[in-house]
């Protein structure tokens, strides 16, 4: 059985944006959450008063923002911040909290080049295509002498992810070639592979194939991949859904299909949405 937390507070009227992250938060246990999973990813701005007063006005603790505001004033570290939030709450245990304490210390020894490509892993991989092509390109102009050449390899690699997030695969191939060129790694040139596979014509899909047999263990890999991709798709619960919408209309169901069809369109504009903001 997990944890019971008991909620303080109020749920918010008006979420409140962390400023490094763009994460939004609607309560102060969701803030805890944030701190505890995200510890690694909080700086300074983190400590501010506008989360004082988000905390006193829409969440409806005075006290916790007054203790907050001393902190400030004392000139209080981010982690004492940090763990005044946490015990206001009881979310986690004093051991726990010590933790998460040396993790923020440890971390504000990091370089800045450091900090941004830890940014930029965390937009990535919770699909925010805009803030990681930002974070990335951000690293390339401004710490491209502090990256090693393998780290800089890896980031146009995660460029082409980006792009291939974005359904932009020619795109995204040429971020793989650049990967590929400067440290040829199986992984890069299989990302390549896939991509010129979405975006090249079959013919031109094997003649590339043909003029790159030293790499036809990679082609032959992606090739049984995306067969693998397909009968997953086939059996997955999207599929159910737009066959169900698929046999509605050709019932003559025309409302109930449209209704249908609106929803899943509402659905992908708004993941699109989220992935594109800033």
């Amino acid at each position: 059985m997990g944890r019971i937390f008991q909620c303080v507070g109020r749920y918010a009227g008006t979420a409140y944006t962390i400023k490094n992250t763009y994460i939004r938060v609607y309560c102060v246990e969701e803030l805890c959450y944030y701190i505890c999973n995200n510890a690694y990813l909080l700086d300074e701005s983190f400590a501010c008063p506008e989360l004082a007063d988000w905390l006193e006005e829409e969440c409806s603790l005075p006290d916790l923002a007054g203790r907050l505001r001393e902190r400030l004033r004392s000139g209080d570290r981010l982690e004492g911040f940090a763990e005044e939030i946490l015990s206001s709450t009881n979310y986690v245990t004093s051991e726990e909290s010590g933790d998460i304490r040396r993790v923020i210390v440890a971390t504000r020894h990091t370089s800045k080049a450091q900090k941004e490509y830890v940014l930029a892993e965390h937009f990535l991989k919770n699909h925010r295509y805009a803030l990681a092509f930002k974070s990335y390109q951000h690293l390339l102009n401004e710490f491209s002498e502090a990256l090693t050449l393998e780290t800089r390899a890896r980031i146009y690699y995660h460029l082409g992810v980006v792009y291939s997030g974005m359904f932009c695969f020619e795109q995204a191939d040429s971020y793989f070639e650049k990967a590929f060129s400067m440290v040829d790694l199986d992984e890069y040139r299989y990302a390549s592979y896939v991509a010129k596979k979405m975006y090249l014509t079959e013919k031109e899909y094997r003649k590339y194939r043909m003029i790159t047999q030293d790499f036809a263990y990679i082609s032959d890999q992606v090739e049984k991949d995306m067969e693998t991709a397909e009968n997953e798709w086939l059996v997955s619960e999207e599929y159910r859904r737009m066959r169900r919408l698929q046999g509605l209309m050709d019932q003559g169901n025309i409302d109930e299909y449209e209704l249908g069809m609106d929803a899943e369109t509402e659905y992908i504009k708004e993941t699109y949405r989220n992935c594109m903001s800033e």
